[in-house]
């Protein structure tokens, strides 16, 4: 590629800045004169520039519709009932974990301090219930983590 189709590539660039800070209301009288010759010059940038102009007054003139009320009323009743129901499995959730934590550790500590039970049944079964708890955590971190990087969630069928 040439130098000077370089320098056009950039002149192209900065003539449609230029026309665009115009568009916003931001360019200086300098920059206003510049687009004008460069109009002048070019009748495909000044019908370009008028195209811009076009496109600027249509989206302005659009308004977005207001939804009528009876749709906000349904989007509530939606929303409200997902909460509560969120909330009520957590606290449900966390209530049956400590209860079953409770329990489990009342019945691990009848179990290790009995005295008619061997040491190496004891050293079994503790051993047995550390790694099925070591499995579950496992288990349900790589549920957790696959949930929150679930590519197609969002997507129905």
């Amino acid at each position: 590629m040439s130098t000077r189709d370089t320098n056009n590539e950039v002149d192209q660039q900065r003539i449609r800045e230029l026309m665009m800070a115009q568009l916003d209301g931001e360019s200086t009288p300098e920059q206003d004169a510049e687009v004008v010759l460069w109009m002048q010059a070019d009748p495909a940038l000044n019908k370009e520039f008028e195209l811009m102009k076009a496109v600027k007054k249509l989206t302005r003139q659009q308004q977005p519709d207001d939804l009528p009320a009876e749709q906000w009323d349904q989007y509530w009743q939606g929303v409200y009932p997902r909460l509560e129901r969120g909330v009520g499995w957590i606290l449900m959730s966390l209530g049956a974990l400590v209860m079953v934590l409770f329990a489990s550790w009342e019945i691990a500590r009848e179990w290790i301090l009995s005295p008619e039970i061997p040491l190496w049944i004891k050293a079994a079964g503790i051993s047995f219930w550390s790694g099925l708890s070591i499995l579950l955590i496992s288990v349900i971190r790589e549920k957790w983590f696959l949930h929150k990087h679930e590519r197609y969630k969002d997507i129905q069928r």
